[in-house]
């Protein structure tokens, strides 16, 4: 959200094109969107990836309590 009223802060600068601060804020605000979208798009979807473990293939609390199925894991 905050990422977000930024880019939009910047808008005016960019519109305006004036020679001083139109390279500064299209730079910055181009920068924030492809960082906004690689942290919440393409680092989970990466981690899911290697990781290579679904939300479903682990019953809920089990990895809380230890009890996921593996051998030598013990529950509390």
């Amino acid at each position: 959200m905050s990422t977000m009223t930024t880019i939009l802060g910047f808008l005016p600068l960019i519109i305006d094109a004036d020679p001083l601060f139109y390279g500064m804020a299209s730079a910055m605000a181009f920068g924030l969107a492809v960082g906004t979208v690689m942290s919440l798009g393409v680092v989970p979807v990466l981690y899911s990836y290697f990781v290579g473990q679904s939300r479903s293939s682990v019953p809920y609390g089990a990895a809380v309590h230890g009890d996921a199925g593996q051998k030598g894991w013990e529950s509390p």
